[in-house]
């Protein structure tokens, strides 16, 4: 569960690439404390989301490996929200395995919450950036009120969990 300062969508997506920093940096995605020092740097602007994940995808890419799995089989591409659009930034490179596990879900539902910190690095990183980029177009990236974001995208009658913001949010309040 995010920490309680953790109110928009924008803020998810920052605490979610601060934990990957965190789990780069040799400390783990659960250190709470480096966690949230990235998280207030990405916040206070100190440095640039777009820039930095970018950089990072570009060092960590290898188009002779499943962004999900890291084998070196044939691959196909795949989306990464199946609904999402179809443009690049929301393909990737995958084994027909991890296509056939993963099938028409987002990438968050298919691991789960329990599961969300077991994410391979790539896939969340390009996941991120793609989430970011369709909640910037539809304006809603600084949004605190899920239930609105539910209802606009559709999504209301889907059962919430508990926590009032969660990485489901991310994928379940694009607005088709």
């Amino acid at each position: 569960m995010p920490p309680s300062v953790i109110k928009s969508i924008r803020d998810l997506i920052y605490y979610q690439y601060a934990k990957i920093l965190a789990e780069s940096a040799g400390y783990g995605k659960g250190n709470y404390e480096f966690t949230m020092e990235k998280w207030n740097e990405l916040k206070g602007g100190k440095f640039d989301f777009k820039k930095s994940i970018t950089d990072l995808i570009k060092d960590l890419d290898d188009p002779n490996r499943c962004t999900f799995c890291g084998k070196l089989v044939p691959l196909k591409h795949t989306k990464l929200l199946p609904k999402g659009p179809d443009i690049a930034s929301n393909k990737v490179q995958a084994c027909p395995n991890c296509i056939m596990n993963k099938d028409d879900e987002p990438v968050y539902q298919w691991y789960g919450l329990d599961n969300r910190d077991t994410i391979a690095k790539l896939a969340e990183l390009k996941y991120l950036k793609i989430l970011y980029k369709l909640h910037e177009k539809q304006g809603t990236l600084d949004e605190t009120d899920m239930k609105k974001l539910h209802k606009k995208a559709g999504t209301e009658h889907i059962e919430i969990e508990d926590e009032p913001i969660h990485v489901i949010c991310l994928e379940r309040t694009i607005i088709k």
